[in-house]
């Protein structure tokens, strides 16, 4: 993220929210209706060309609206038939996107360089239903370890989820880095990127000195090894890898959480689980602010 979106980020954050005031149910479920909201609003608003939706409609002998396909409609709604124009749109936006991506078809998504938008629309939301008791256990039975308790109250609130950056795995794929992506670990660690000298404590436990995203400058690329891969991206150009560290606990049981670019000495690293949903939250609702104050600038001047 270079310097001049990072200040965007920091300029667009909503205020903090504390999973320990709320509760996981409702944090998650703000995260959730924040993000729909922004994303409902890029493709109503500012997308211009529905030609693809009336393609695949046509091909699936989907009957539509002419009128709804013709550009921007003014989101969220401020009338009822607004609205229900709103809503009759997104849904042959979701259907259209079923049958793209049941084609296989590889097209350019509606906005940006990523699918979260696709996927989003498709989920109605971020979040999945939740893990129960058994599946945790069973979980904790196949990894061979007893998972920090925040980790588990979020599974058992929604079993993996959606973010702006990638999404965080549902139980079944969850594993160790080693066996689930051992060649990236590997590569990024073996081929002359493992530091010349150990971290002392004094700067690795400095998560003070963090930047807003949770950057650290010193990071134990030894601990690789012993990560567990909780999460992954969408976006090919910043393949960031969500990661729980049991090697460093800061609580009793409370593993440290990084989110891992490979090749990227700046890791962000959190004390714990919660601390990085609780900040990652803010930085991906910034990151879509971003995007529509860039998409409204572009839409005004093709207006212009």
């Amino acid at each position: 993220m270079n310097q001049t979106v990072s200040h965007l980020v920091v300029d667009h954050l909503p205020p903090a929210l504390k999973i320990d005031e709320i509760g996981w149910q409702a944090f998650l479920q703000k995260w959730n209706d924040q993000i729909l909201s922004l994303v409902k609003k890029q493709v109503l608003t500012y997308e211009q060309d529905f030609d693809w939706v009336k393609r695949f409609l046509q091909q699936n002998n989907v009957e539509y609206q002419e009128d709804l396909l013709s550009g921007r409609i003014s989101y969220p709604s401020e009338t009822d038939l607004d609205k229900k124009n709103a809503d009759q749109l997104l849904n042959y936006i979701v259907k259209a996107i079923y049958f793209r991506k049941k084609s296989r078809t590889k097209e350019i998504q509606i906005v940006g360089g990523n699918d979260l938008i696709d996927e989003v629309l498709l989920n109605n939301g971020l979040l999945f239903p939740p893990a129960d008791k058994s599946v945790i256990d069973a979980l904790e039975r196949r990894l061979q370890v007893t998972l920090p308790e925040s980790y588990k109250e979020f599974l058992q609130v929604s079993n993996g989820m959606l973010n702006v950056y990638g999404r965080l795995l549902p139980d079944n794929e969850v594993d160790w880095l080693r066996i689930r992506d051992k060649e990236t670990m590997e590569t990024w660690w073996i081929e002359g990127d493992e530091p010349d000298e150990e971290v002392p404590d004094v700067g690795y436990f400095s998560y003070e000195a963090n930047d807003v995203f949770g950057n650290a400058e010193d990071t134990r690329v030894e601990y690789l090894e012993k990560c567990l891969q909780i999460g992954d991206t969408n976006q090919i150009m910043n393949a960031s890898l969500w990661l729980l560290n049991p090697v460093i606990q800061n609580g009793p049981n409370d593993w440290e959480c990084w989110v891992w670019n490979p090749g990227d000495p700046s890791v962000p690293r959190y004390r714990n689980f919660k601390e990085m949903m609780e900040i990652r939250y803010r930085i991906d609702v910034a990151s879509l602010k971003i995007d529509l104050l860039y998409l409204e600038e572009e839409f005004n001047q093709r207006s212009s």
